[in-house]
């Protein structure tokens, strides 16, 4: 028997944003940041590195994924300023990105997902919500943005084509 697949957690993006600002720590802040605006997963982000994050290249190098396959992803400006900001007030970490305060070792997920559950609730989100939501997020927010590119791309083609075949007739 086939179980039943619900669809998954999307926020918008006024929530995400919610989000971000009701967490009080800069690190966790980074975090969840992270997550939405290069889509990884928990497990991706509490394993980057220093010299994962290309500046030059605004990408982000992700080692140790789901399907052991390392890969790139991109690196928003907002998010560079945000690890700028976080990188010069917690110590300069310059091997894992974001240490455990208490071990100096990876970050445990299941913190990241108390502090995302608790951001979202001072955000007054009141629905039930997991840090994975900003994968999906990220994933349907990017997705929405390239079919409306899409659209416009669509009209302008069609309102250029009609201006010429309007033109054509007019001086026929």
């Amino acid at each position: 028997m086939k179980r039943e697949r619900n669809l998954p957690a999307v926020l918008s993006r006024d929530e995400i944003n919610a989000i971000i600002d009701a967490t009080p720590n800069l690190k966790h802040k980074a975090i969840i940041a992270t997550m939405y605006s290069s889509g990884l997963r928990v497990s991706e982000v509490v394993h980057l590195h220093y010299d994962d994050i290309s500046r030059t290249n605004m990408t982000i190098h992700v080692r140790e994924t789901k399907g052991r396959i390392d890969r790139y992803t991109i690196l928003s400006q907002k998010n560079l300023d945000l690890f700028t900001e976080y990188w010069y007030k917690c110590g300069r970490p310059k091997d894992i990105f974001f240490p455990s305060s208490w071990s100096g070792g990876y970050l445990d997920i299941a913190s990241v997902n108390q502090f995302f559950k608790k951001s979202a609730k001072l955000a007054g989100i009141n629905r039930h919500v997991s840090s994975h939501a900003c994968r999906h997020s990220f994933a349907s927010h990017l997705f929405e943005s390239l079919a409306f590119a899409s659209s416009l791309r669509r009209a302008t083609t069609l309102e250029v084509s009609l201006g010429a075949y309007s033109f054509a007739s007019c001086s026929a």
